[in-house]
């Protein structure tokens, strides 16, 4: 009977969350999941991750703008990204684990009605040392976005330097779409700023 119980504990799809914290669910390579989700309600899922290994996370938005956030085995946030793309098209991140264990990888909507989205884990290796220049791109650009967020003069210029460091990379990478959001976003602060 024990016997019996420990199999279909370890075969169940669902990690189990502590009491009254929702259940997690492993994102596994190539497999999408569709959720539906509504403003300020977030889903979380699960990467084990070894150090210095590379994820590359895709979150279809489908009628709802959401914002994904990856934490570290000890629960901190790592990185989010929130493209200034609305309900439109995708949100991307990133990843390199800086340490072997399990991650947690958030989508919380932020629109003001339901939609779907289809979240995927689409390339999971070794980080190279693109990868690796792909995610601190990515760290740069949302730093320069919460300094943005403050709306002071100060705050303006230093995100505007993270997002010139940021656009530099990404340059070096040929990603145009992210060089594309980062002038946006630059273009934004010097019109504010009246410049």
């Amino acid at each position: 009977f024990h016997a019996f119980i420990l199999t279909l504990c370890c075969s169940l799809p669902t990690v189990w969350a502590a009491p009254g914290e929702p259940a997690l669910n492993p994102l596994q390579l190539n497999q999408p999941i569709e959720r539906s989700l509504s403003k300020n309600e977030a889903h979380s899922y699960t990467l084990t991750l070894a150090a210095n290994q590379y994820a590359y996370v895709v979150a279809d938005q489908r009628g709802i703008d959401v914002v994904v956030a990856i934490y570290g085995p000890d629960g901190a946030k790592i990185v989010q990204v929130d493209s200034p793309n609305y309900n439109l098209g995708l949100e991307s991140l990133s990843f390199v684990a800086g340490n072997a264990g399990q991650y947690r990888l958030e989508v919380r909507g932020t629109s003001s009605k339901t939609g779907r989205y289809e979240v995927r884990l689409e390339q999971l290796r070794t980080a190279t040392q693109e990868d690796q220049s792909r995610f601190t791109a990515q760290k740069l650009y949302e730093e320069a976005k919460a300094l943005r967020d403050k709306r002071r003069v100060e705050s303006y210029l230093q995100a505007v330097e993270k997002y010139e460091a940021a656009l530099k990379i990404w340059r070096a990478l040929n990603d145009e779409l992210r060089l594309a959001f980062a002038l946006h976003e630059v273009g934004w602060i010097y019109g504010d700023i009246g410049q």
